[in-house]
């Protein structure tokens, strides 16, 4: 005959204040505050485009980064951002991680662009002159097309 298996008893708990579970966020929630704007003066290259959104109890703190290029500059300069912003918040930092997280920076989105500029006179007859050493009909007329539009491109900034 199999043993019997022990049955657990499952034991009431006395109705509790909501306020009591959120106390430690709640106490937390001004720190927070403190660590963004700390964010901002130990790193003003990557205010704008950054902002912590988390801090683990180890001490790692998250970054929220616009883009690739400004999360793999942030990563490469971990330690001295980390440095800067355990002296300005006040709090430990061991160490920084960059995520992609534009959805969670502060403000609107920048607006799409909207189509290129079609090349001017001045841009096709300088793409003609660079394209004229191709015998191939075709090619010409291809190089000559990108070569307008990237110089129309260039001129209009």
């Amino acid at each position: 005959m199999p043993p019997e298996k022990k049955r657990w008893k499952r034991r009431r708990r006395d109705a509790f204040a909501a306020g009591d579970l959120l106390g430690s966020y709640l106490e937390r929630a001004p720190e927070r505050r403190d660590m963004a704007s700390a964010w901002e003066r130990a790193a003003p290259r990557f205010a704008g485009v950054s902002v912590p959104i988390r801090a683990s109890r180890a001490g790692v703190v998250t970054i929220a980064c616009a883009d690739a290029s400004v999360a793999q500059e942030v990563a490469a300069r971990a330690d001295r951002l980390a440095e800067a912003l355990q002296k300005e918040a006040g709090v430990p930092v061991r160490g920084l991680r960059a995520v992609i997280a534009d959805h969670a920076l502060p403000g609107a989105a920048p607006a799409p662009k909207g189509p290129p500029e079609p090349p001017g006179d001045a841009a096709r007859a300088a793409a003609a002159g660079l394209a004229a050493n191709f015998e191939d009909e075709q090619v010409r007329a291809a190089i000559e097309r990108a070569a307008a539009a990237d110089l129309q491109r260039r001129w209009s900034r």
